[in-house]
């Protein structure tokens, strides 16, 4: 179990990565990374306390990317817009690193997921391919931006 746990954070920490890399893709007007800090800081607390202490994830999404907003219009002062961009386009992203993921992983192994102690996981596999997927995008859409 401890093993999927890490894998989990590992892939909330390279979100949260991004989310820090494409909002400040946006609005390079961000002087202070310390600042920046919080926003991302507010995703991952989010993201990870509904992961793995709330069992309804129906509004977990809107709710993560809502708090994100939110924390980095408060501390930082940028145009609405740029944030939305920046959060939007970590989300393309992840979305099409998943399809990817999914569409290759179904092509090479027989089961993706695994169950441990009742609660079904990804394969440690489909996990790595997911995060190399996820920073390839991350850089694509960085160096894009830039």
């Amino acid at each position: 179990m401890w093993v999927y746990q890490i894998l989990d954070v590992v892939g909330t920490l390279l979100e949260t990565l991004g989310i820090y890399v494409l909002v400040k893709a946006y609005c390079p007007n961000i002087k202070n990374k310390f600042v920046n800090l919080i926003p991302t800081a507010v995703f991952f607390a989010t993201t990870y306390i509904w992961t793995w202490f709330i069992e309804d994830v129906t509004f977990k999404l809107p709710v993560v990317l809502i708090l994100t907003f939110l924390a980095y219009k408060i501390v930082t002062k940028q145009a609405a817009v740029n944030i939305i961009a920046g959060i939007m386009t970590q989300q393309v992203y992840l979305i099409a690193a998943n399809a990817l993921t999914e569409t290759i992983s179904s092509g090479i192994l027989s089961e993706m997921t695994v169950v441990v102690d009742g609660r079904q996981f990804l394969k440690p596999q489909v996990y790595l391919l997911y995060f190399l997927l996820q920073i390839a995008f991350m850089l694509f859409f960085y160096y894009f931006m830039k």
